[in-house]
């Protein structure tokens, strides 16, 4: 979704509310619908502060969107892009946020492979003990 939101902004140059609702076509739910709504209520009323508005949606759809803590404060923080007004700002705070999830990434990745190696490990052991046992 980072990588979306980052080639449309230095691309397509429309409003913010249209390039929501292009992005949500590309999305899968749950995102879709966080996009469109986000869309919909910057239509509603343009004045409102564009990060408070990303945040509250975001906040309706956690339960389904079902992140860690660190990607969803990751994603909160997406919402920040769509108020600066230089476009270098945007970039950077989007590359910013990538390299964060990515190392979000890489330690759950490290993690879940330190487990796969204990969860191997007791397999080889009861699969022996039951052979043991039946002999």
């Amino acid at each position: 979704m980072l990588t979306a939101i980052e080639g449309e902004l230095t691309y397509s140059r429309c409003p913010l509310p249209e390039l929501l609702i292009h992005l949500s076509q590309h999305m899968k739910e749950p995102y879709a619908d966080l996009l469109l709504q986000v869309s919909s209520q910057m239509e509603e009323n343009r004045e409102a502060d564009i990060p408070v508005l990303w945040k509250e949606a975001c906040t309706r759809f956690r339960r389904q969107m079902n992140l860690p803590s660190e990607v969803y404060e990751s994603l909160l923080r997406v919402g920040e892009v769509f108020s600066y007004s230089s476009l270098d700002s945007s970039l950077q705070l989007l590359e910013y946020t990538k390299k964060k999830l990515d190392a979000a990434i890489r330690s759950q990745y490290a993690e879940f492979a330190g487990k796969r190696k204990l969860y191997c490990c007791l397999c080889y052991t009861a699969g022996l003990f039951s052979i043991i046992i039946l002999l």
